[in-house]
């Protein structure tokens, strides 16, 4: 299942939306630290939404992912040793 971004939301001012800003913290920061900027963005961009979420849980996934493919690739690897 991929990861899912969790945390504050801003609508746009004009909808719908046509752009997307997405606010991504590492640890020992969190969304709301970050969605301020969307406030002060949303006179620049009134056609984006923005959201917000933990850079820490996108990459944790995205490393997970890797590593399954990667185990894959390896065992079709053994594989094709084995046969030839």
């Amino acid at each position: 299942m991929p990861a899912e971004l969790t945390g504050p939301r801003l609508d746009p001012e004009v909808a719908p939306a046509k752009r997307l800003v997405v606010f991504l913290h590492g640890y020992g920061a969190d969304g709301n630290d970050l969605i301020e900027l969307g406030r002060q963005w949303r006179k620049l961009l009134p056609d984006a939404a923005f959201g917000g979420g933990s850079l820490a849980v996108l990459v944790s996934d995205f490393c997970s992912r890797a590593r399954a493919v990667r185990r894959a690739i390896n065992a079709c690897a053994r594989r094709r040793r084995r046969v030839a």
